[in-house]
């Protein structure tokens, strides 16, 4: 059976998102004479994805296998048995986690970052398929 992971929300990345999208609304819509009167629906269709990539983010342990999906699209399929380390980050690379709270899941030359919600389960769940994982916090 497989488990689904949520990825976590984080505030910081909400705020920023509202704080660099607010100027545009503000202008789009203070502008008396704007030539434009789509930009507010489109900034806000903009706002309405971002937010629907962000809830949207999972991470499901399918057998070996750990997927992950953002909408409807799906990252390459991760061997578990291939994981050799799990690390707490803060890296703000764009990566498949709504939050700055990450994991780094070193596996073979690659590595992705997360942002599970469940985090202690999350690990777990990766460590009862491979023991050998190393997991620094």
């Amino acid at each position: 059976m497989a488990t689904v992971y949520r990825s976590k929300i984080g505030i910081e990345l909400v705020l920023l998102l509202v704080a660099g999208m607010m100027p545009g609304f503000v202008t789009a819509l203070a502008d008396d004479k704007n030539n434009d009167p789509e930009l507010p629906w489109i900034l806000g269709g903009v706002f309405v994805l971002i937010i629907a990539l962000m809830t949207s983010t999972r991470y499901k342990i399918d057998g070996n296998l750990l997927r992950i999906y953002v909408l409807v699209f799906q990252y390459r399929p991760i061997d578990i048995t291939a994981i050799t380390r799990i690390k707490e980050t803060n890296n703000p690379l764009s990566a498949p986690a709504a939050s700055l709270d990450r994991l780094e899941i070193k596996h073979g030359t690659k590595s992705i970052l997360v942002s599970p919600k469940d985090k202690p389960g999350f690990i777990a769940s990766l460590q009862r398929i491979n023991p050998n994982i190393n997991y620094t916090g």
